[in-house]
């Protein structure tokens, strides 16, 4: 297991040294892209760097970003402001999380706005640019000022992260998995905001914290049902804190899935089982700390009407309470609560 430095912040109003954030600016649909610039270095500079290092890395060429991404200029890119109680991020695993016509950043981008939260999107291996130093600044940066952290849907977690050989997964990238691994256990480290990740973004920060991955579900689970692209239930254990915070005593959910990895979850550790499909597959699980969510299935689909599957007043009340739960877990190392 990688050994965790947790960095503190001196005040609000002061920036980690070396390491600033900086937002492209895109409109008002497609998240804003964050980048991390050191001191000494232009915004565009570190853009125009890390584009060329993806063009010539072949783990990670198949990033290059889209091509209905403009090219920015020196005034795209404005200081990030530090207001972490109005700013999630999404972490970007394919490059058209970056394309400003692609309905999955756009989606996530209204279900936050229509609940008062700017999203922006890191880009994939983003850290690539950076050395492991400045890579530790960068981490603490993005936990100071992010109060939600979404590790999004994707292809399956390289079984190298957690330990095992592969068995079943495919289409991984392991270099892509070490940047995003290295990053969310960092921001769980920190304790300074929460995580709300689905499918493989709940597996890979799942993998983050100690466990492994059950590498196909089909093959693997004799008792399996079906999980690949269909509509089930969910027994919610309706004595969990969080969930009853968010579904007020409701014991069970329709939501829907695609996968066919999921999480081998074991009691000891610092998750809690907290929801299951009728054949034991862990489907959500939630954070002993009480600052984060793993939901396997995908109710932003259902919120975002690509999907005519799963309950949306379910999938409503879930976005509704975990953004309630970041907003009050936001706070400074000196203990002050912002609201």
């Amino acid at each position: 297991m990688t050994t965790l430095l947790v960095g503190t912040l001196a005040s609000a109003s002061v920036a980690l040294a070396d390491v600033t954030l900086y937002a492209w600016e895109r409109g008002h649909k497609a998240p804003a892209i964050i980048i991390p610039v050191r001191e000494g270095q232009s915004p565009l500079e570190v853009w125009e760097s890390y584009v060329e290092n993806l063009k010539t890395h072949a783990d990670l060429n198949s990033f290059t970003p889209p091509a209905d991404l403009e090219k920015p200029t020196e005034q795209s890119f404005k200081k990030l402001s530090y207001e972490p109680e109005k700013h999630s991020l999404l972490l970007a695993n394919t490059k058209n999380d970056l394309s400003p016509a692609q309905t999955r950043p756009t989606n996530w981008t209204k279900l936050m706005l229509d609940r008062g939260i700017k999203n922006f999107v890191l880009p994939p291996a983003v850290g690539s640019v950076l050395s492991k130093n400045h890579r530790d600044l960068f981490h603490k940066e993005v936990a100071a000022h992010f109060s939600i952290l979404f590790p999004l849907g994707g292809a399956d977690v390289d079984p190298h992260i957690y330990g095992d050989i592969p068995n079943g997964a495919r289409g991984y990238n392991g270099v892509l998995d070490i940047y995003e691994k290295e990053l969310i256990q960092k921001y769980i480290q920190s304790e300074k905001g929460f995580v709300y990740a689905t499918c493989r973004g709940a597996q890979m920060t799942a993998a983050s914290m100690g466990y492994k991955i059950v590498q196909d579900v089909p093959s693997q689970v004799k008792t399996a049902h079906e999980h690949w692209d269909v509509g089930h239930d969910v027994i919610i254990d309706s004595k969990n804190e969080l969930m009853a915070k968010i579904w007020k005593g409701l014991e069970k959910i329709f939501i829907y899935s695609y996968h066919h990895q999921a999480i081998d979850y074991k009691p000891i550790g610092p998750l809690t089982l907290a929801g299951v499909a009728a054949d034991g597959i862990p489907e959500i699980l939630v954070f002993k700390n009480g600052r984060g969510l793993l939901m396997q299935g995908h109710p932003e689909l259902t919120l975002g009407g690509r999907q005519n599957i799963g309950d949306l007043d379910a999938a409503r009340k879930l976005f509704d309470g975990f953004v309630l739960e970041a907003r009050n877990k936001v706070r400074f190392t000196c203990g002050k609560i912002l609201l």
